[in-house]
């Protein structure tokens, strides 16, 4: 089972790799989302927030494994209710930017290329299949990406 602590040590060691991110936290509920976004200014953009994990179990006895299900959420917050159709397209394209670096940065991890996470093998058995970006806005103040995946770690 991936453990709270390492997905909160992973976060920090991604705003280390990608400096664009400035702000990065770990949630639990959609009400702490709301609650950290508001207290956000948007000279703290761009922001990181990873929920933290739902575990399966999968395998059968001496293989089995926890499959964890990740999610991420790379945004930008706005101040101005009315950004230009143009302004939203430039704010989808810096975090689609930062996002294509996430996902180069995990799959250098898994293959063992990573200066990054060199010292750690939590992303050895990521499933790059289970990969998902999806597009994100809360209808007012926050703008960017979500990214889901699955990965497996062992039970120990």
């Amino acid at each position: 089972m991936l453990r709270v602590n390492r997905l909160r040590e992973f976060v920090v060691e991604v705003k280390t790799a990608i400096p664009a991110i400035k702000y990065t936290q770990v949630i639990i509920t959609n009400d702490e989302f709301v609650k950290f976004l508001e207290e956000r200014k948007t000279s703290e953009n761009t922001l990181l927030f990873a929920v933290i994990p739902e575990h399966g179990v999968t395998g059968q006895e001496d293989k089995t494994k926890y499959e964890n299900y990740l999610q991420f959420f790379f945004i930008d917050k706005s101040a101005e209710k009315d950004l230009k159709h143009d302004a939203k397209l430039d704010l989808y394209n810096k975090i689609q930017n930062i996002v294509s670096d996430f996902i180069q940065l995990i799959l250098e991890a898994k293959s063992g290329d990573s200066d990054i996470f060199e010292s750690c093998s939590m992303l050895d058995e990521l499933n790059e299949e289970s990969i998902e970006i999806k597009t994100f806005w809360d209808g007012l103040q926050c703008r960017g990406y979500e990214v889901l995946f699955d990965l497996k770690t062992r039970i120990s």
